[in-house]
């Protein structure tokens, strides 16, 4: 858990200057592009920059996902 992001019951939470919510139900892949997470759905695509996130943040990341399923590409 980190300011930026969090990941709850099913839900990440982007706490960027808009906000994100995406459903890791509704995640169809998610793809790295220099050092990015973007994930996609049928309708959208979202993406998450890395350089707000802590060295131990992204491995967190990277695990949780595994964890959850989700397809990293």
């Amino acid at each position: 858990k980190c300011l930026y992001l969090n990941i709850e019951n099913g839900i990440i939470l982007i706490n960027g200057t808009l906000g994100k919510k995406l459903t890791v139900d509704d995640i169809e892949y998610v793809r790295t592009f220099y050092g990015d997470y973007i994930f996609h759905t049928k309708s959208k695509e979202k993406t998450i920059s890395t350089e707000q996130l802590e060295a131990s943040s992204k491995k967190t990341l990277q695990l949780k996902l595994e964890e959850l399923g989700v397809k990293v590409v």
